[in-house]
Order: structure tokens, then sequence, then C-alpha cells
């Protein structure tokens, strides 16, 4: 066998799999909000009927931390938990808005469903917890 033959196949091969790879393995949609351009988060839950907007650039930006580690798997079109609904909606400086709906297992952004890595919910409860159940 030619080394010089195999050796810029194998190096091609492996470039496919590494692009090939980061397009299966999903999405941070939101990794370019920047907290600065947030003037008010509004977080809901519907199942406590509760909620509150939150204006305060510390809790906008320990807010930004969390939903910009969202990684989306896949987009999906499941059926969801309409009783188990929470519900954040970002306004920037702009005008416009991000709408983020959480009902574990799935994530829907700006009405997108997807399936998303498990481990944010534990981060997203966290931050229902601290502000809906004041």
């Amino acid at each position: 066998m030619n080394l010089k033959k195999v050796i810029p196949r194998l190096i091609i091969v492996v470039i496919v799999v590494f692009i090939l790879a980061s397009k299966i393995g999903g999405d941070k949609p939101l990794k370019n909000l920047n907290y600065e351009n947030i003037d008010e988060i509004q977080l809901v839950s519907f199942s406590n009927n509760n909620g509150v907007n939150l204006d305060d650039e510390t809790d906008i930006k320990k807010i930004t931390r969390i939903i910009k580690k969202i990684h989306t798997t896949r987009e999906t079109n499941k059926n969801i938990n309409a009783s188990n609904l929470y519900y954040i909606k970002v306004f920037l400086d702009d005008g416009s808005k991000i709408e983020v709906i959480d009902s574990d297992p799935y994530l829907s952004i700006d009405g997108k469903w997807y399936e998303v890595d498990k481990k944010i919910f534990t981060d997203l409860r966290g931050l229902y917890k601290t502000y809906l159940n004041k």
C-alpha cells in the first residue's frame, strides 16, 4: 500500500466525518444572544398561572447565560404537554422578541419545536424555582 495515496484520503475522510458530526450534533440557536441587547425577560408558568417580568441587569445576565446554552439535537413536531409549560419571552432593544416554550422533553424557539440536550432542563427548572416561587 502506498502511504502517499493513503494519507491524503484518510485526511479527507476525517474532515468529512467532522463536518457530518457537526451537522448531526445539533446547534445552539441562542449562542449569540447578548444580555446588553435585552430590555426585559418575562417568565411564565402555565401550570401555576404565575409570571414575572425581569428588567434588572443581574437577572437578565443570569437568564441569558442559561438560555444561550440551549443545545438542540433535532427539530420535531411531537405533541407537547400543555399542562406543564413554561414560557420565556426575551424582549430585545430593537423591538424584536425571542420566545422559548419549555415542555420537557421538548423546547420551542420562536415556534419551532426541538429535541434538546436534557441537561438544560435542570438549569431552566432552577430559573423557574428562583423567580416564579417567590
